[in-house]
């Protein structure tokens, strides 16, 4: 027994109209049963606006992190310490906003998902660095916001977006 075209196998309901006329023709099947044979099938294809861009999102996870660490050893060598517990969560917020905001810039969807990326990858890189050791709460609460930075500065680039579409000037 061969292996039968996707047509074959669905209910009778989503079956074309008409015959086909010459193999590989599509014959007159509506656009709505076209799709619907396709989700059905698993044929489905992924619109090309909607897809991640991880390259975009891990560059600007790592240059987030970088950018807080450049913030922060200053803190660190100026004030001490103590100081870290205070710039190290709103540097950490700042900066996966800007660069989510960043990373935003080209997308046409899914700003916030990219956003949050960015908060994710630049905790995984401290993580990472830092070897998951313990570490400070005040340094817990920083992770937590690197992800809600990113998360606001891709929403706030989404809000740009749809802005800028609907007037045709940009959105500041």
């Amino acid at each position: 027994m061969g292996r039968r075209g996707p047509h074959e196998r669905l209910p009778h309901a989503y079956h074309s109209t008409g015959p086909r006329t010459q193999p590989g023709e599509r014959g007159t099947k509506s656009f709505d049963e076209e799709a619907i044979a396709k989700i059905l099938c698993g044929r489905l294809d992924m619109n090309t606006s909607t897809r991640i861009h991880w390259a975009r999102a891990l560059i600007g996870g790592f240059l987030a992190e970088a950018s807080v660490f450049a913030i922060v050893i200053p803190v660190f060598m100026i004030w001490g310490q103590h100081a870290l517990l205070y710039a190290a969560p709103s540097a950490s917020l700042v900066m996966c906003f800007l660069f989510a905001l960043w990373v935003g810039r080209r997308l046409e969807s899914g700003f916030v998902s990219h956003g949050m990326l960015v908060g994710v990858a630049a905790t995984f890189l401290y993580v990472g660095l830092t070897l998951a050791r313990p570490e400070p709460f005040a340094y817990l609460v920083a992770h937590g916001l690197k992800i809600l930075g990113g998360a606001g500065g891709g929403a706030f680039a989404g809000w740009r977006r749809a802005a800028t579409t609907a007037t045709g000037r940009p959105a500041y």
